[in-house]
Protein backbone atom coordinates (compact mmCIF):
# COMPACT_ATOMS: atom_id res chain seq x y z
CA UNK A 1 0.00 0.00 0.00
CA UNK A 2 0.93 3.60 -0.89
CA UNK A 3 1.93 6.21 1.59
CA UNK A 4 0.00 9.32 1.04
CA UNK A 5 0.80 12.47 2.96
CA UNK A 6 -0.50 16.40 3.45
CA UNK A 7 1.81 18.79 3.43
CA UNK A 8 1.91 22.57 5.13
CA UNK A 9 1.56 25.65 2.60
CA UNK A 10 2.44 28.97 4.29
CA UNK A 11 1.61 32.29 3.30
CA UNK A 12 3.61 35.11 5.07
CA UNK A 13 2.01 38.49 5.59
CA UNK A 14 5.11 40.24 7.54
CA UNK A 15 7.62 42.69 5.61
CA UNK A 16 10.92 42.93 7.27
CA UNK A 17 13.43 42.10 4.56
CA UNK A 18 16.67 39.83 5.37
CA UNK A 19 19.71 39.67 3.48
CA UNK A 20 21.37 36.49 2.16
CA UNK A 21 24.50 35.68 3.48
CA UNK A 22 27.15 35.08 0.21
CA UNK A 23 29.17 32.12 0.07
CA UNK A 24 32.70 32.04 2.04
CA UNK A 25 35.99 32.18 -0.02
CA UNK A 26 36.72 29.00 -1.29
CA UNK A 27 34.08 27.06 -0.73
CA UNK A 28 32.15 24.98 -3.45
CA UNK A 29 28.28 24.21 -3.79
CA UNK A 30 28.56 20.35 -3.05
CA UNK A 31 24.72 19.97 -2.89
CA UNK A 32 22.24 21.75 -4.42
CA UNK A 33 18.54 20.21 -4.43
CA UNK A 34 17.62 23.19 -7.10
CA UNK A 35 18.39 26.44 -8.67
CA UNK A 36 17.57 29.65 -7.18
CA UNK A 37 13.58 31.16 -8.39
CA UNK A 38 12.66 34.64 -8.26
CA UNK A 39 13.59 35.84 -4.27
CA UNK A 40 11.37 38.16 -2.67
CA UNK A 41 8.37 35.25 -2.18
CA UNK A 42 6.08 35.19 0.78
CA UNK A 43 4.65 31.24 0.56
CA UNK A 44 5.69 28.07 0.06
CA UNK A 45 5.55 24.69 1.94
CA UNK A 46 6.03 25.17 5.71
CA UNK A 47 9.15 24.51 7.69
CA UNK A 48 8.12 23.60 11.80
CA UNK A 49 8.17 21.14 14.69
CA UNK A 50 5.12 19.53 12.94
CA UNK A 51 7.01 19.61 9.52
CA UNK A 52 10.63 18.65 8.69
CA UNK A 53 11.85 19.14 5.40
CA UNK A 54 14.88 17.26 3.87
CA UNK A 55 17.11 16.61 1.17
CA UNK A 56 19.13 13.41 0.38
CA UNK A 57 22.83 14.12 -1.30
CA UNK A 58 25.89 11.51 -1.43
CA UNK A 59 29.77 12.15 -1.19
CA UNK A 60 32.62 10.38 -3.16
CA UNK A 61 35.51 12.41 -1.49
CA UNK A 62 35.73 13.52 2.51
CA UNK A 63 34.44 17.28 2.75
CA UNK A 64 34.81 20.15 5.08
CA UNK A 65 31.29 21.64 5.26
CA UNK A 66 31.02 25.29 5.60
CA UNK A 67 27.30 26.66 5.40
CA UNK A 68 23.90 25.38 4.84
CA UNK A 69 20.62 26.94 3.58
CA UNK A 70 18.76 27.09 0.43
CA UNK A 71 15.58 29.35 -0.24
CA UNK A 72 13.70 30.60 2.54
CA UNK A 73 12.30 32.74 4.69
CA UNK A 74 10.72 33.07 8.26
CA UNK A 75 9.11 36.19 10.75
CA UNK A 76 12.52 38.12 11.26
CA UNK A 77 13.05 36.47 14.72
CA UNK A 78 11.79 33.41 13.87
CA UNK A 79 14.76 30.52 14.33
CA UNK A 80 14.59 27.17 12.79
CA UNK A 81 16.84 24.18 12.89
CA UNK A 82 19.31 23.08 10.18
CA UNK A 83 21.03 19.48 10.45
CA UNK A 84 22.99 16.92 8.58
CA UNK A 85 22.34 13.54 9.52
CA UNK A 86 23.19 10.12 8.07
CA UNK A 87 21.64 8.07 6.14
CA UNK A 88 22.03 3.98 5.08
CA UNK A 89 21.97 4.59 1.64
CA UNK A 90 21.58 7.06 -1.06
CA UNK A 91 17.75 6.83 -1.04
CA UNK A 92 17.00 5.61 2.90
CA UNK A 93 14.73 7.72 5.16
CA UNK A 94 16.26 9.53 8.34
CA UNK A 95 15.84 6.64 10.92
CA UNK A 96 13.98 8.90 13.37
CA UNK A 97 10.85 11.26 12.96
CA UNK A 98 12.46 13.20 13.09
CA UNK A 99 15.33 11.51 15.17
CA UNK A 100 16.12 8.52 16.95
CA UNK A 101 16.54 8.82 21.11
CA UNK A 102 20.19 9.00 20.76
CA UNK A 103 20.47 11.41 18.01
CA UNK A 104 23.60 10.26 16.99
CA UNK A 105 22.72 10.34 12.83
CA UNK A 106 22.49 14.07 13.82
CA UNK A 107 26.42 15.01 12.59
CA UNK A 108 25.85 19.16 13.20
CA UNK A 109 22.91 20.96 13.64
CA UNK A 110 22.37 25.07 13.97
CA UNK A 111 19.45 26.96 14.55
CA UNK A 112 19.09 30.29 12.52
CA UNK A 113 16.38 32.50 11.07
CA UNK A 114 15.73 33.33 7.67
CA UNK A 115 14.39 36.61 7.43
CA UNK A 116 11.22 37.83 5.27
CA UNK A 117 11.01 37.91 2.52
CA UNK A 118 12.50 35.12 0.79
CA UNK A 119 16.15 34.67 0.18
CA UNK A 120 19.06 32.54 -0.82
CA UNK A 121 20.02 32.23 2.88
CA UNK A 122 23.55 30.90 4.09
CA UNK A 123 24.16 30.60 7.44
CA UNK A 124 27.78 28.57 8.88
CA UNK A 125 28.18 25.07 9.77
CA UNK A 126 31.53 23.31 10.37
CA UNK A 127 31.76 19.61 9.99
CA UNK A 128 33.94 17.01 8.15
CA UNK A 129 31.69 14.46 5.88
CA UNK A 130 33.37 11.01 5.23
CA UNK A 131 32.33 9.30 1.92
CA UNK A 132 29.03 8.31 2.21
CA UNK A 133 25.02 8.94 2.10
CA UNK A 134 23.79 12.13 4.46
CA UNK A 135 20.50 14.34 4.54
CA UNK A 136 20.30 17.98 5.17
CA UNK A 137 17.26 18.67 7.36
CA UNK A 138 15.03 21.95 8.03
CA UNK A 139 12.68 21.93 11.28
CA UNK A 140 12.34 23.09 14.65
CA UNK A 141 11.27 21.85 18.23
CA UNK A 142 15.03 20.56 18.69
CA UNK A 143 18.17 22.30 19.77
CA UNK A 144 16.77 25.51 20.85
CA UNK A 145 14.69 26.15 17.74
CA UNK A 146 11.13 27.06 18.53
CA UNK A 147 9.97 29.01 14.99
CA UNK A 148 8.83 27.94 11.79
CA UNK A 149 10.00 29.43 8.11
CA UNK A 150 8.58 28.38 4.70
CA UNK A 151 10.42 27.16 1.39
CA UNK A 152 9.15 28.32 -1.93
CA UNK A 153 8.73 26.16 -4.64
CA UNK A 154 9.31 28.81 -7.42
CA UNK A 155 12.71 27.04 -8.21
CA UNK A 156 13.72 24.34 -10.92
CA UNK A 157 14.63 21.12 -9.44
CA UNK A 158 18.02 19.71 -10.52
CA UNK A 159 18.01 16.09 -11.85
CA UNK A 160 18.81 13.57 -9.51
CA UNK A 161 17.17 15.95 -6.34
CA UNK A 162 15.71 13.68 -3.52
CA UNK A 163 13.61 15.93 -0.80
CA UNK A 164 11.08 14.89 0.91
CA UNK A 165 9.08 15.51 4.23
CA UNK A 166 7.40 14.29 7.43
CA UNK A 167 3.90 13.37 7.88
CA UNK A 168 3.44 12.10 11.33
CA UNK A 169 5.76 9.09 11.30
CA UNK A 170 6.36 8.69 8.09
CA UNK A 171 9.03 10.13 5.62
CA UNK A 172 7.37 10.77 2.44
CA UNK A 173 8.75 12.02 -1.33
CA UNK A 174 8.43 16.09 -1.47
CA UNK A 175 8.13 15.83 -5.50
CA UNK A 176 7.96 19.92 -4.86
CA UNK A 177 11.15 22.44 -6.22
CA UNK A 178 12.65 23.31 -2.88
CA UNK A 179 16.61 24.68 -2.67
CA UNK A 180 18.62 22.84 -0.48
CA UNK A 181 22.03 23.88 -0.07
CA UNK A 182 25.05 22.98 1.49
CA UNK A 183 28.86 24.35 0.67
CA UNK A 184 31.83 23.32 1.48
CA UNK A 185 35.47 22.04 0.54
CA UNK A 186 36.63 18.89 -0.83
CA UNK A 187 39.60 17.61 1.72
CA UNK A 188 42.57 15.89 0.02
CA UNK A 189 43.09 12.28 0.97
CA UNK A 190 46.14 11.58 2.78
CA UNK A 191 47.35 9.35 0.19
CA UNK A 192 46.99 12.68 -2.16
CA UNK A 193 48.80 14.78 -0.20
CA UNK A 194 51.91 12.27 0.15
CA UNK A 195 52.02 12.42 -3.86
CA UNK A 196 51.60 16.13 -3.71
CA UNK A 197 54.72 16.47 -1.37
CA UNK A 198 57.15 13.44 -3.12
CA UNK A 199 56.04 16.03 -6.06
CA UNK A 200 57.49 18.97 -4.41
CA UNK A 201 60.13 17.10 -3.47
CA UNK A 202 61.31 15.51 -6.50
CA UNK A 203 60.80 18.96 -8.23
CA UNK A 204 63.13 20.86 -5.26
CA UNK A 205 65.75 17.98 -6.64
CA UNK A 206 65.62 18.75 -10.49
CA UNK A 207 66.11 22.44 -9.86
CA UNK A 208 69.07 21.94 -7.54
CA UNK A 209 70.69 19.80 -10.05
CA UNK A 210 69.94 22.26 -12.94
CA UNK A 211 71.57 24.84 -10.66
CA UNK A 212 74.49 22.63 -10.08
CA UNK A 213 74.92 22.28 -14.05
CA UNK A 214 74.53 25.84 -15.02
CA UNK A 215 77.35 26.62 -12.71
Amino acid sequence: MSKTGRFVWVFAATATISLATGLPARAAIIHESATLGPIGQTSGVGVSSSQFLGSRFSLTNPVQVAMIGGHLLSAPTSQILGAIISLTSPSADPPGSPFTMSMSEVLANTAFSPGFPSSDVLTPLSVTLSPGDYALLFGSGFFGATGTATMPTNNTALPGASTFFLSGSDWLPLNLPTRFVVTGTVVPEPTTLLLFGTGLVGVGISSRRRRRKES
